[in-house]
């Protein structure tokens, strides 16, 4: 008897990692904790005059670093949020089917890419934490399907020289080499064009 092949996934799902997501969450809060402390207790005025000296903090202007601690906290604030969230609905944070990846991994995720609007798909490491990341064939086309506070985290990943789209390890239960292994195979077994490096 000839044996049968093994039937194709229709689709991945990939759900969050909840150990991974409680870390996450923690340092989400810690960090937006933090930011409102330093710029609640602390007057860069009033620090320099008690130590008659000006420090390197206190050359920048207040106003610069109350902006980056808004920004930072919101992003925080984001995170926490999203992450809360994902503990309590328990959605998937990834699904891969025959029509693209669908991203919900983070604060920040992109929805639905199709497999058409992906130019390469790699792991990498920005900041000492893995990523896969995702280059779309057009950015400005996902930009344009985002809200304000997401195009603007997409924009600003192009600019640090990141990818655009970015789906991170500590959101999933895997490494991200696991992930890319997955969709390289979901692919090929589908005999769908993969948009894939080599390098993981």
């Amino acid at each position: 008897m000839s044996q049968q092949a093994p039937e194709t996934p229709q689709e991945i799902v990939i759900y969050p990692s909840r150990a991974k997501n409680a870390k996450t969450l923690a340092l989400a809060a810690l960090g937006m904790v933090a930011a409102v402390a330093y710029f609640y207790f602390i007057d860069p005025a009033r620090t320099s005059a008690r130590h008659g000296a000006i420090s390197l903090i206190d050359a920048i202007p207040y106003s610069v670093l109350a902006g980056v601690g808004v920004a930072w906290s919101v992003l925080c604030l984001a995170a926490t949020v999203y992450l809360i969230r994902q503990m309590v609905h328990r959605r998937p944070a990834l699904v891969i089917n025959a029509l693209g990846i669908y991203d919900s991994a983070s604060a920040v995720a992109v929805g639905l890419v199709r497999w058409e609007e992906i130019q390469h798909i790699s792991c990498y490491r920005f900041n000492g934490q893995p990523f896969l990341g995702i280059v779309p064939v057009d950015a400005r086309v996902i930009a344009s399907r985002l809200g304000l506070f997401k195009r603007h985290v997409f924009n600003a990943n192009m600019g640090l020289g990141a990818a655009p789209i970015n789906i991170p390890e500590a959101a999933i239960p895997m490494t991200v080499e696991e992930l890319h292994r997955q969709i390289r195979e979901y692919l090929e077994k589908r005999g769908l064009a993969a948009p894939i490096s080599d390098d993981v």
